[in-house]
């Protein structure tokens, strides 16, 4: 056997040695998000991209979508399988964390993003599914079928969510409304405003907005909430006036109020 042939041989069994590698499920490692450090199992040999958001990280990867789905299926397994909104999501106990899916994209570099959020996403006794789980792609049609209120080309949708919040909170009730707007260039916000024990907690995800250079999930504590020039705001403070407006710490605008 002559010299070429030999590395012809060796060539290919690499070729195959790698293949196999690529094909085969190969166990799990860990990565720990930026801002939650939370440590999430992905496959081994991916890398990573990117956070997209508080509630997403996308990894990429040679391997085959069989292998990864094979490690993705092994580790879930361990998690607890749990139920609610009409879905199935993963809780992991020992880290608390809860996994909504692992969602496999067939590129030349296969992409894999996982969808996760703090704590176990079923806990909480309401029909909102998590801010963190709402897919970004998510639509303002989406969330008027979810039953969501919001504002859209001046009307509001879904008008009596509001009312039912508006008169809970006045009766000291605890509850909660999510509020759907859209900026100028058309992109989501979505805040979910909580009433409690006589407070406000404000969480507002503008992941979406394309303008918005914080690309994570922020929360507010306010006393109060009231309406200055028609809007609504939610505010620290005696009085809701034009100094408090201004004031970025003590006030986040939520809506305009339509008459």
């Amino acid at each position: 056997m002559n010299i070429k042939a030999r590395y012809l041989i060796i060539i290919a069994m690499i070729a195959l040695v790698v293949l196999i590698i690529l094909e085969i499920p190969l166990g799990r490692t860990i990565y720990v998000t930026k801002d939650s450090l939370k440590v999430l199992e992905i496959p081994n040999l991916v890398k990573f991209k990117e956070e997209v958001s508080a509630s997403e990280v996308k990894f990429q990867t040679l391997r085959s979508k069989w292998g990864l789905q094979k490690d993705i299926n092994k580790f879930l397994s361990k998690y607890q399988k749990i139920n609610c909104d009409g879905k199935t999501y993963y809780y992991n106990e020992e880290k608390d964390f809860t996994v909504s899916r692992y969602e496999i994209k067939k590129k030349w570099l296969n992409e894999i993003s996982i969808y996760y959020a703090i704590g176990n996403t079923c806990d909480i006794d309401t029909s909102l599914k998590k801010i963190e789980l709402i897919p970004q792609e998510y639509t303002i049609d989406e969330a008027k079928n979810d039953g969501y209120f919001g504002i859209e080309n001046g009307k509001y949708f879904n008008k009596e969510v509001y009312d039912e919040f508006k008169e809970d909170s006045d009766n000291g009730i605890s509850s909660i409304l999510r509020i759907i707007t859209l900026t100028e260039n058309k992109d989501l916000i979505i805040t979910d405003l909580h009433y409690e024990n006589k407070k406000f907690k404000v969480v507002r995800d503008a992941t979406r907005d394309r303008n918005n250079k914080e690309n994570y999930i922020n929360a507010y504590n306010f006393e109060h909430i009231g309406i200055y020039e028609n809007k609504l705001y939610a505010y620290n403070g005696k009085k809701l006036n034009k100094s408090v407006v201004n004031d970025k710490k003590n006030s986040m605008y939520l809506f305009d109020v339509i008459e």
